[in-house]
């Protein structure tokens, strides 16, 4: 259950943000070299995060 939760968490975190940040839709994000590359490194810290408060 303690996996899917933080999936879950992950996803509407990192996708919330992203959309926010660039004030675009996910798609444009994910086919955009630049915007792509720092999608990939918030999730790196999003999963970071998780890694310390396990």
């Amino acid at each position: 259950m303690q996996r899917e939760i933080w999936q879950k968490y992950i996803f509407v975190a990192s996708m919330s943000g992203i959309t926010t940040l660039m004030g675009a839709s996910v798609r444009a994000i994910l086919t955009t070299p630049e915007s792509r590359t720092i999608y990939e490194k918030l999730l790196h810290e999003i999963f970071r995060i998780r890694r310390c408060t396990l």
